[in-house]
C-alpha cells in the first residue's frame, strides 16, 4: 500500500471513529433523558421559588389596550389602567405583603389611596408613540391628548399628567404589555364637577378618548362586563401576561 493510500485510509478511519463517538453520545443522552424526566429534578436542581397568586382579574377588568394604525403602519399603542378602588386595594395588599407591613400600616396606606379616589379619577398610561416629532403627553403641544367621556356624554379634561416610574406590582398587572422603554404617565381627572356631582355613576360605563389631529380612539370600562378570577381561569384563550 502506498504512503498516499495509507494516509487516506487513516483519515477516513478517524472520521468514522469520530462519527461513531458522536452517535454514541447522542444515544446515551437520549436514553438518560427518557429515564429521568426533567420535571422530576427541576425543582431540586433549579429551585423556582414559591409563586404568588396571579391577579388576572385586575388586568381583564381594568386594563385596556388601544392600537392606532395608518394602513399597516403602527402610529401609537396605549395601555391604560384605571386605578379604581378594587385596583388600589389589590395593589395595597400585594405591596404590603411583599414588604411585611403590619395590619395598622396596611390599613393606613389603603385609607390614603382610597381617599385619593374621592378626589380624582386616575389612570396609569403606557404610551408607545412612533412619531419622531412626538413630545411628552404632558407637554402643551403634545401630538396626542386625552379626555374622559361620562355615561351622560359629558367631556372632562385632565387636571394633571405627569411621567412616573411604575411600581413593580403594577408592572405585573400590566404583564407582557409593560415595557421599561415606554413612557408611563399618571393621568388624573377631577372626580366631581364644579356643582359637586360625581362624573362616575355606579353601574354605568365611561370612556377615555385618546386623540391626535387626525385620529381618535376610545377605551371603555363597564362594571357589568367584569369577570372574577375563577371565571377567567376557565377561559383558555385569555392571556393575562
Amino acid at each position: 500500500m502506498s504512503l498516499k493510500n495509507s494516509f487516506t485510509y487513516e483519515t477516513e478511519t478517524m472520521k468514522l471513529y469520530q462519527m461513531m463517538k458522536y452517535i454514541f453520545s447522542c444515544v446515551v443522552l437520549l436514553s438518560f433523558s427518557s429515564c429521568v424526566k426533567y420535571h422530576k429534578i427541576a425543582k431540586t436542581e433549579f429551585p423556582q421559588g414559591e409563586e404568588e397568586k396571579d391577579h388576572r382579574e385586575v388586568s381583564y377588568n381594568f386594563l385596556r389596550t388601544s392600537r392606532i394604525y395608518d394602513e399597516f403602519k403602527t402610529e401609537a399603542i396605549f395601555h391604560t389602567m384605571w386605578l379604581s378602588d378594587q385596583v388600589r386595594t389589590q395593589y395595597n395588599d400585594d405591596y404590603c405583603a411583599r414588604r411585611g407591613k403590619d395590619i395598622e400600616s396596611k390599613d393606613a396606606l389603603l385609607k390614603r389611596q382610597l381617599e385619593e379616589n374621592r378626589h380624582w379619577i386616575s389612570f396609569y398610561v403606557q404610551a408607545d408613540i412612533r412619531d419622531r416629532q412626538h413630545v411628552a403627553l404632558n407637554d402643551k403641544n403634545s401630538l396626542w391628548t386625552m379626555y374622559l367621556e361620562t355615561a351622560d356624554n359629558k367631556r372632562v379634561e385632565p387636571i394633571n399628567i405627569k411621567i412616573i416610574e411604575m411600581e413593580p406590582e403594577y408592572q405585573r398587572y400590566f404583564g407582557y404589555r409593560y415595557s421599561p422603554f415606554k413612557e408611563t404617565y399618571l393621568v388624573r381627572f377631577p372626580m366631581k364637577s364644579l356643582e359637586g356631582n360625581s362624573y362616575l355613576t355606579e353601574g354605568k360605563a365611561f370612556k377615555l378618548a385618546i386623540c391626535s389631529p387626525e385620529k381618535k380612539t376610545e377605551v371603555e370600562w363597564d362594571s357589568n362586563k367584569s369577570k372574577s378570577h375563577a371565571e377567567l381561569l376557565k377561559d383558555e384563550d385569555f392571556y393575562w401576561g
